[in-house]
């Protein structure tokens, strides 16, 4: 997560970035550094604050005086954190040009808040957005541990798609048409006509109908998801859909 990131959450809506940072390497967005956690911290900063923590501050009894507040903003960028946000209040009433100046100096991006803005919200959001972002690495660091396993099988590099939104793109678009027709078992034709390696015979007697039957339901297949069953690759992608329907729960 960046600081754009934490940005660009509702919570944040009405701050205001008064000091941006310089951009990384290689970055274009003044403010795109990494957001790892927040911390909500007046003085003393000690080692409280980790780096590239969001620090949140009312400055209480540092804001009304430059001299503190100096030395407060000093000691969160020698942190090494990733922003500092202040709530514009009664305890920091304005901030000061030469405390602005200053952020920069250090390369400390500087944010103020609304009194009203709830610290607790801030974090919530932040933190919410950090367990998806960890949740989404581990998913793909899964996907390339199956990739590299001797013991590699299909099912197991899709469960670590199986959410994915393209992959659960793929059901919408070949397994609910076929749900949703009640007139005939059309879901299950194609299952065991797959399952029997596309073997109309082999598929006709496991679903007891005549062979006549089966190619009637599986014409109907092709009309209803607009596909060609001799095509390899509509094959594929009905096959893969298939594959992901097994493994969602149920």
């Amino acid at each position: 997560m960046t600081l754009a990131d934490v940005l660009d959450l509702p919570i944040l809506r009405a701050a205001t970035l008064v000091a941006p940072a310089r951009p990384l390497p290689g970055s274009s967005l003044l403010q795109d550094r990494p957001v790892a956690g927040v911390s909500v911290i007046e003085v003393p900063v000690d080692g409280f604050v980790r780096a590239n923590d969001l620090v949140l501050s009312t400055g209480m009894t540092v804001g009304h005086d430059p001299t503190l507040l100096t030395r407060f903003l000093t000691d969160v960028a020698h942190a090494g954190a990733a922003a500092l946000a202040l709530a514009i209040g009664p305890y920091t009433p304005q901030m000061p040009r030469a405390i602005i100046a200053l952020a920069r100096q250090l390369d400390l991006p500087l944010i103020t808040l609304p009194w009203e803005t709830r610290f607790s919200e801030i974090v919530e959001s932040v933190l919410r957005h950090l367990v998806y972002e960890t949740a989404q690495i581990q998913e793909r660091r899964d996907f390339v541990w199956a990739l590299s396993s001797p013991a590699m099988t299909a099912d197991r590099i899709l469960v670590a798609l199986q959410r994915d939104p393209e992959a659960l793109a793929l059901l919408d678009r070949y397994i609910e048409p076929l749900r949703r027709v009640t007139r005939m078992p059309l879901l299950r034709t194609l299952e065991v006509f797959f399952d029997q390696d596309c073997n109309a015979s082999e598929t006709a007697r496991q679903l007891s109908i005549s062979r006549q039957s089966l190619l009637y339901r599986l014409q109907k297949i092709e009309t209803v998801l607009g596909v060609d069953l001799h095509n390899a690759e509509h094959r594929f992608a009905m096959l893969l859909s298939l594959r992901l329907r097994r493994l969602q729960p149920s």
